[in-house]
C-alpha cells in the first residue's frame, strides 16, 4: 500500500488499496477432472481411499468434491437433481411428517423451519438463521433474508438412517437407537448430504440467466416483543410462494474410509470461474486483509457487500433490535438500512487456509496462495463447459466453481468419538489433523463466523449434542452430521 506523509501524519490512499483490488496468487498444479462426471447416470464411485500427507495430495478429495456436486446438481426436468430427488428430514419420514412439520406444496422447493435455534449448542439450521450460537440472519441488497434447506441422498444417507432407526416417525425411537448405536461407527461410504443457501430472486432481476433458479416455499417473518424481541419465524401464517436461486452449497460425503465427511464447498461466480469475480462479496488478497479501519475497495455488483464497507466493519451480524427496527412485514424486507443492514460480506480468509509455509524458509507464515489443484480442477471444468457451450448443450452448473474442501488427514488415527477438531497455532493443512482448506467457509453459509469457526469441522464433531434438558447424545462418530440431532431437537416435544 502507498503512504505519503503530510504534517506528520501519514495519509492513506483508499483508491489504490490492493487487498481487495489484484489478483490472488496461486501456482498451478495437476488436478484433471473427468468428462464423464458433467452427465451422470448413478450416483458417483466414493470407495476411493487417498493416501494421507505427505505421501498423498490433495487432488482426489477435490475430484470427488467436483463428481459429487455434479452429480447432485445435474438438471433434471429443469431442478438440480437434489432438489427433485434427494430426501428431506420430512420426505424421509414420509407419511409420518404429516402433522410434524410444516406441510409443503407438490414441486416447491420447501425451505420452511422446522424449529426454533437451540440455544447453547451448534446444529445446521433451515429457515433463516445461520449455523453456531450466533444464529445471524444474512440480509441480501433487496433486504431478503437468505433461506437454507438440507437435502440428503436417498441411497446411502437415508437408508443408513432407516435400517439403524435412526430417523422414525417416533422420536422415542430415535432417542433409544442413537443411544444404543456403536459410538465407534460412522457413516458408509457414498452417503451423501447437501446445505444450500438460496436468495429470494426479485421482480425484473436477471438471476434466471445464470443461476439455478426454483420456486419455493419460504417463511414468513414478524416482529416479536416479550423477552427476547427480533424479527421471528411465524409460524401461525401460511408460507409464501417466491423464486430462490441458488447462491452457494456445501457438498458433504464419506469417500473411502473418511466416515468424518469430506465437507467441500462451491459458490456461484463467472463462467470463466475467475475466484475474483465471486458475486457474493469480495474477496482481499493478504491473509488477513490489514487496515480494520481501512474501506474496502470494491465495486458495487456483489449480492452481500455494499461499498464504503470498512475492513472491520465487515461480516458482522445485525443485532435484534436493528432487525426489528428495520423490517416490514407487509414486504416481507428489511428496508430501513443500518451499518449492518443490508449485510456487507467479504470472505475473511482469501485462501480459505489459515498458515501456509513460506517456500524458501519453510517457516509457517499466514496462507498466501490459493492451493493450486483446486485452481487446476477448476480450470478443467471450466473447459470442460466451454466445450459444451460450443455444442448448445451447457447448464447453470458452468456458474459454480469449488472454493475448497476439508478432512481429517488420517482419519484411522484421529477420528474418534468424543473428540474436537482443530489444527494447532502453527500447524498447516499438511501437517495437522485438518487437512485441505482449514478456514473454509461459506460467504452465504457462515457469513459471520468465518473467524471464531474457521471451518466445518468447529461444529462438526464427535462430541456431546445436547437435545434438551433431559437428553444428550453421547460422543459418537455419527455426530458428526447433524441430521439426527436436528430431527430430535424440531421434533415435537410429548
Amino acid at each position: 500500500m502507498k503512504k505519503l506523509h503530510f504534517c506528520g501524519k501519514i495519509v492513506l490512499f483508499l483508491a489504490v488499496i490492493s487487498p481487495f483490488a489484484t489478483n490472488r496468487s496461486y501456482a498451478e498444479e495437476e488436478c484433471t477432472p473427468d468428462k464423464a462426471w458433467l452427465h451422470p447416470t448413478s450416483p458417483p464411485d466414493l470407495t476411493l481411499t487417498p493416501k494421507s500427507h505427505p505421501e498423498g495430495d490433495d487432488c482426489p478429495f477435490y475430484q470427488a468434491a467436483w463428481s459429487t456436486f455434479l452429480y447432485a446438481t445435474n438438471p433434471d426436468g429443469g431442478l438440480p437433481k437434489f432438489v427433485s430427488k434427494f430426501d428431506t428430514i420430512e420426505s424421509a419420514l414420509g407419511t409420518a411428517a404429516k402433522g410434524k412439520f410444516p406441510s409443503q406444496k407438490l414441486g416447491k422447493l420447501a425451505l420452511l423451519p422446522r424449529g426454533d435455534k437451540q440455544p447453547g449448542h451448534a446444529q445446521i439450521n433451515a429457515g433463516v438463521a445461520q449455523a453456531g450460537d450466533l444464529a445471524g440472519i444474512l440480509i441480501d441488497r433487496d433486504g431478503y433474508p437468505v433461506y437454507y434447506a438440507i437435502h440428503m441422498d436417498p441411497f446411502v444417507f437415508t437408508k443408513f438412517l432407516r435400517d439403524n432407526n435412526l430417523i422414525n416417525s417416533d422420536p422415542k425411537v430415535v432417542k433409544s437407537a442413537v443411544q444404543s448405536f456403536d459410538k465407534n461407527k460412522g457413516f458408509p461410504a457414498g452417503a451423501i448430504e447437501l446445505k444450500s443457501a438460496w436468495k429470494v430472486v426479485p421482480a425484473g432481476s436477471k438471476l434466471d440467466e445464470k443461476y439455478f433458479t426454483v420456486d419455493a416455499q419460504v417463511p414468513r417473518l414478524k416482529k416479536a416483543s416479550g423477552a427476547d424481541p427480533d424479527v421471528v419465524i411465524d409460524t401461525g401464517s401460511p408460507p409464501l410462494d417466491v423464486r430462490v436461486a441458488l447462491v452457494a452449497i456445501h457438498v458433504v460425503f464419506v469417500l473411502g474410509n473418511h466416515s468424518e465427511f469430506i465437507w467441500s464447498t462451491f459458490e456461484h461466480t463467472d463462467e470463466d470461474g475467475n475466484p475474483d469475480s465471486a458475486p457474493n462479496g469480495p474477496i482481499p488478497n493478504s491473509n488477513p486483509p490489514p487496515l480494520q479501519t481501512s474501506e474496502i475497495n470494491a465495486d458495487d455488483h456483489f449480492l452481500f457487500f455494499h461499498q464504503h464497507t470498512t475492513v472491520g466493519g465487515g461480516n458482522k451480524a445485525s443485532s435484534p433490535a436493528e432487525r426489528i427496527a428495520s423490517f416490514d412485514e407487509a414486504t416481507q424486507r428489511f428496508i430501513g438500512k443500518t451499518d449492518k443492514i443490508p449485510s456487507s460480506i467479504y470472505r475473511l480468509y482469501p485462501f480459505s487456509k489459515v498458515n501456509g509455509k513460506d517456500d524458501a524458509t519453510k517457516k509457517v507464515i499466514p496462507a498466501n496462495k490459493l492451493d493450486g489443484q483446486i485452481v487446476a480442477v477448476n480450470k478443467g471444468m471450466g473447459d470442460l463447459f466451454k466445450t459444451e457451450v460450443a455444442n448448445g448443450t451447457a447448464d447453470k452448473r458452468r456458474y459454480y466453481r469449488l472454493v475448497g474442501a476439508v478432512w481429517l488427514d488420517k482419519p484411522s488415527e484421529t477420528f474418534k468419538p468424543n473428540k474436537p477438531f482443530k489444527n494447532g497455532l502453527t500447524e498447516t493443512s499438511d501437517d495437522g489433523i485438518v487437512a485441505g482448506e482449514d478456514a473454509l467457509s461459506s460467504t452465504a453459509m457462515e457469513s459471520f463466523t468465518q473467524k471464531s469457526d474457521k471451518n466445518c469441522f468447529a461444529c462438526h464433531d464427535t462430541q456431546d449434542i445436547p437435545i434438551d434438558k433431559d437428553f444428550t447424545i453421547g460422543g459418537k462418530l455419527i455426530n458428526v452430521s447433524h441430521i439426527i440431532s436436528k430431527y430430535l431437537i424440531d421434533a415435537p416435544k410429548p
